[in-house]
């Protein structure tokens, strides 16, 4: 059974715990991931406490990955969003969450990649529009046939996660902490429908308030 190495990293707009902003540390990150896709949160591009820097290219070329980003939110005459970095695969689309209130917006990546569906998500900090986003999550996987890879910040528990998706996969904990400052895991990599997750572990980084999380997926 073929597996497929990959990761999900919430770069914090490429600023570390230094304070300080650096797309190349970020691009080490990835890199030491080995990983073949990476869903990436909080990048910048043309945001003013970035430097006004394009971050999904300058990652792109730093690291060799097709990089597919989408704005959630416009600020400033700059945009932050998510993204999937890739070796081929594709085309990703890209789909908003709802809102309940004035949150920040949301939305999530889902395209193929080597015969899985793959959605790359992050997801809300406040409970109400993450409990619908998250059933909007699963009933997008639930659109499509055959395997599949859940990634992303999640913004809730192994635990919550397990109880939203009613049974529609497995939730893996991994083997330390996922962020810097908390030991609460809110980055998950959760796989079903035939692909099941058979190695996981952490990068450590100070590069992000986050820190990587990499995985090894069989898919049928």
């Amino acid at each position: 059974m073929p597996t497929i190495r990959v990761a999900t990293f919430n770069v914090h707009h490429c600023e570390g715990l230094d304070g300080r902003v650096d797309v190349e540390r970020t691009a080490r990150v990835i890199e030491r991931t080995r990983a073949d896709l990476v869903a990436l949160q909080e990048l910048d591009r043309g945001m003013e406490r970035s430097g006004e820097i394009d971050q999904p290219a300058e990652l792109e070329r730093l690291t060799g990955l097709s990089v597919t980003f989408h704005a959630t939110l416009q600020r400033g005459g700059g945009e932050y969003g998510i993204a999937i970095a890739a070796r081929g695969g594709g085309p990703f689309g890209f789909k908003r969450l709802p809102q309940v209130a004035d949150e920040e917006p949301r939305g999530y990546h889902v395209g193929p990649f080597r015969d899985v569906t793959f959605l790359g998500a992050h997801l809300s900090l406040r409970p109400p529009a993450r409990a619908r986003q998250t059933s909007a999550v699963i009933a997008g996987l639930r659109a499509f046939g055959g395997p599949f890879v859940l990634l992303g910040d999640l913004n809730q528990s192994s635990w919550a996660l397990r109880r939203a998706s009613g049974g529609a996969f497995r939730v893996p904990s991994f083997p330390r902490r996922t962020m810097a400052r908390r030991w609460a895991q809110r980055d998950h990599i959760v796989a079903g429908r035939g692909a099941r997750v058979v190695t996981r572990d952490v990068i450590a980084t100070t590069a992000s308030d986050h820190y990587a999380l990499v995985a090894d997926v069989a898919s049928p």
